[in-house]
C-alpha cells in the first residue's frame, strides 16, 4: 500500500486515543494487517532494485539517488499526514504518532537493506512473510481504487461517528 493509505488507516483507528504508545502500536499493527490485502504500489524502480538487492549490497548511493522517486515518497508521506490532519479530530501530535506508526514498517525495510543490523533483517523477513503474495502493481486502476475504498470505509466510518 502507499504511505497515504497506511497513514489514513492508522489514524482512523487511533485518532481518539490519548496514550501515545497505544496509538503507535495500533497504527504499526494496522500496517501489517492491511499489507496482507493485495494492493498497488507506485513505481520506484531504483529504490526497489536497492531494496531487493542482497543485504549489505548498497546499489543506491547518495550521488546517484533517484530524486524523483524520493520526492514521490516524500509527497506520499506528506499527503497522508495532511489528509489525516484534515479529516480526523484529535491533537496534531496524536495524528503524527499514528502516521509514524503506520508508515514505519515500510521505512524500516529500506533502512534494513542499507544498514543490515539483525533487528532490521528480522523485520524485513517478517514484513515479506506477512505481505500479500499477489500485488496489483500491474493493475493500477484496480489497485488505486481498492486503496481509496479501504481508506474511505475506515475514514468515512470515523467521520460519520463524529456527527453523532
Amino acid at each position: 500500500m502507499i504511505l497515504t493509505t497506511h497513514s489514513l488507516i492508522g489514524v482512523a483507528l487511533t485518532h481518539k486515543s490519548i496514550q501515545y504508545s497505544i496509538i503507535f502500536l495500533i497504527a504499526l499493527g494496522s500496517h501489517y494487517l492491511f499489507d496482507m490485502i493485495p494492493h498497488w504500489h507506485y513505481r520506484t524502480p531504483s529504490i526497489k532494485e536497492a531494496v531487493n538487492a542482497p543485504f549489505g549490497k548498497r546499489t543506491l548511493r547518495v550521488s546517484s539517488a533517484p530524486y524523483d522517486e524520493i520526492m514521490r515518497i516524500i509527497l506520499d508521506l506528506t499527503v497522508g499526514l495532511g489528509l489525516s490532519l484534515y479529516f480526523f479530530s484529535g491533537s496534531p501530535m496524536v495524528i503524527v504518532v499514528g502516521v509514524a506508526g503506520a508508515v514505519l514498517p515500510d521505512l524500516l525495510v529500506g533502512f534494513g537493506r542499507f544498514y543490515p543490523i539483525r533487528v532490521l533483517v528480522l523485520h524485513d523477513r517478517f514484513h515479506k512473510w506477512i505481505h500479500a503474495r499477489h500485488m496489483l502493481d500491474d493493475w493500477p486502476l484496480i489497485g488505486i481504487t481498492s486503496q481509496i475504498i479501504i481508506a474511505a470505509i475506515l475514514a468515512g466510518g470515523v467521520v460519520a461517528n463524529l456527527h453523532y
